[in-house]
């Protein structure tokens, strides 16, 4: 599993609730979140490249061998060693996704759950942050980052030679 040092991970979350750049603006009567965007920052630092609305983000993180779908208590194990751990919930037009943070779980009385904090990017920005059950209404899913090593096509083709009678020789791949 890909990590990267706790206090950077804190001050990652951190530093995406408090910036200008991602604080929710209304145009035109319609109020305009950046969660993505904040998502793609941190998920940058772990070397991924996500683009578009946090639907699509999502359709590629279930769809990803290299992503694990994990529990409240395990996310919480996870991003304290500090894993990229996501919530994430689809929505009709627009989904959310909100990476947890390091520290103290927080008691949820609405989902009677421990739950992680989390460095939400949405209609609130909280700082200091919350914990993930102030970002969704109903109980987000949990994902890990957790690459499949990466394996060359050399690897992957090796080859067997078998003598037969014939003295031909027949190579397979193992």
């Amino acid at each position: 599993m890909k990590t990267i040092p706790v206090e950077i991970l804190v001050n990652l979350c951190n530093s995406v609730v408090i910036n200008p750049a991602y604080q929710p603006t209304w145009v035109n009567k319609i109020l305009w979140t950046r969660c993505n965007f904040s998502f793609q920052l941190i998920a940058g630092v772990f070397g991924l490249k996500f683009k578009g609305m946090a639907n699509k983000i999502i359709n590629e993180i279930r769809l990803s061998p290299d992503w694990r779908k994990v529990d409240f208590h395990d996310a919480s194990k996870l991003v304290n060693q500090g894993a990229l751990v996501v919530a994430v919930e689809e929505g009709l037009i627009h989904g959310h996704i909100a990476c947890l943070c390091p520290g103290e779980t927080v008691w949820s009385e609405k989902w009677s759950l421990d739950c992680p904090l989390c460095g939400n990017v949405g209609k609130n920005n909280w700082h200091p942050l919350r914990g993930v059950n102030w970002a969704f209404a109903l109980r987000p899913d949990l994902f890990v980052y957790d690459p499949k090593p990466q394996i060359s096509q050399d690897d992957l083709i090796t080859t067997a030679t078998t003598d037969y009678p014939d003295r031909t020789t027949k190579q397979y791949c193992a």
